[in-house]
C-alpha cells in the first residue's frame, strides 16, 4: 500500500490528503474483484484431450465420371477453372460452381478426355446408355440344383465398351405341382440368387429343384442398369431330370417323419383282414367242410376196434 501511495503522489504532485486517500479506497476496490478472480483460475485443471481432429485437409480430390449420357461431371476444389481436351476435339473449359462442381455435355461417347484442374489430371470416358441383352437360354447342368445361362449382347465403347457387366438372377415364382408340396414362394428357405460377370454366360448354383424360376439378366454401365431380358422356366428341375428331390438328402428327418404318419394307416388295414377270416373257418370245420382233416384222426380211432375183432 505504501508503494501504492507514492506512485500516486508522485504522479499526480501535490494533492490533499483527502483525495489521494480517495484514490487510494477505490483503487483497493477495483482491484479486489481482480485478485478474487485470479484465484480460481490457478486452481484449473487440463484435461488430457488425446487424438481429437482439431483440422482436416479441405483440398478436394479431382474426380470426373460419366452422370448422364455423352455428358460428364468433374469434381474439384470450388471455384476452380477445369479444363477437358481429347485429341482431334476443341479444348473446352468451365468453372466449377460454389459445390465444385462441373459438368460437360454433348460429348462424342466412348472417346478419352483429359480432365485438369488445380494441378491435376484425369481421365474420362463419356458413354451412352447400355442396350438390353438379347436370347437369353438357360440350360441344366449335371450338378443338381445349377444352371448355365448364355445370352448375347451388342457391345460397343459408345456404350460402355469394357466397363459393361451383367447381373444374373434367378427369382423364384412358384412351385411345380405335385412336386415339391409344402415349399412356399418368398419364404427365406427358397431365396433368389444372383451372380455378377462381364461374360456373356454364367453359371449359377444353389437352385432348389423343386421351384420354378424366373430368370433375369441385366446389363449395366457407368450411367447405370439397363433393361433386363426375362427367360421362365416350365418345368422345375427335379421334373425335367426325373430324379427325386434331394430335399430329403438335405433334410432326412423332415423327410422320415412325412413317411411315418403314411404307413401307419396303410399298414393296420391288411392285418385285421385275415384276422377275422381265420377266426370263423375253425368253427364250421368240424361239423363238415373241414371233415377231411377230422378223418384222418377218425380212422386211426376207427383201426383200433378192427384190430381187436381180428385177433
Amino acid at each position: 500500500m505504501e508503494t501504492r501511495t507514492t506512485r500516486i503522489t508522485s504522479a499526480l504532485g501535490a494533492l490533499p490528503a483527502s483525495i489521494v486517500a480517495g484514490i487510494i479506497v477505490s483503487t483497493n476496490l477495483i482491484s479486489a474483484p481482480a485478485a478474487q478472480a485470479a484465484e480460481p483460475d490457478a486452481t484449473i485443471t487440463q484435461s488430457s484431450n488425446t487424438g481429437i481432429v482439431i483440422a482436416r485437409d479441405q483440398s478436394v480430390p479431382l474426380t470426373a465420371v460419366p452422370t448422364a449420357p455423352r455428358a460428364v461431371t468433374v469434381t474439384t476444389s470450388p471455384n476452380t477453372r477445369v479444363t477437358l481436351k481429347a485429341p482431334r476435339t476443341t479444348t473446352r473449359s468451365a468453372k466449377a460452381n460454389a459445390k465444385g462442381l462441373a459438368t460437360f455435355t454433348k460429348l462424342k461417347a466412348g472417346k478419352k478426355y483429359t480432365v485438369t484442374a488445380d494441378g491435376e489430371t484425369v481421365n474420362v470416358v463419356p458413354v451412352r446408355k447400355v442396350g438390353r441383352a438379347r436370347d437369353l437360354t438357360i440350360m441344366t447342368t449335371s450338378e443338381s440344383g445349377t444352371i448355365t445361362a448364355t445370352w448375347a449382347h451388342a457391345t460397343s465403347k459408345a456404350r460402355g465398351g469394357l466397363t459393361i457387366g451383367y447381373t444374373l438372377t434367378a427369382t423364384p415364382v412358384g412351385v411345380a405341382d405335385g412336386v415339391a408340396d409344402g415349399v412356399s414362394v418368398g419364404n427365406p428357405d427358397v431365396p433368389s440368387i444372383s451372380v455378377e460377370t462381364d461374360s456373356t454366360e454364367a453359371v449359377l448354383r444353389g437352385l432348389d429343384p423343386r421351384v420354378l424360376y424366373s430368370f433375369t439378366v441385366t446389363p449395366h454401365n457407368p450411367l447405370g442398369e439397363g433393361k433386363a431380358s426375362v427367360a421362365r422356366m416350365d418345368q422345375s428341375l427335379a421334373e425335367i431330370s426325373g430324379v427325386a428331390v434331394p430335399a430329403t438328402e438335405e433334410a432326412p428327418e423332415d423327410a422320415e417323419q412325412e413317411r411315418i404318419p403314411v404307413e401307419p394307416p396303410v399298414a393296420p388295414p391288411p392285418a385285421p383282414g385275415p384276422a377275422p377270416a381265420a377266426a370263423p373257418a375253425p368253427q364250421p370245420a368240424p361239423q363238415s367242410t373241414a371233415a377231411s382233416k377230422p378223418l384222418t384222426s377218425l380212422v386211426i380211432i376207427t383201426t383200433a376196434p378192427m384190430e381187436r375183432m381180428s385177433s
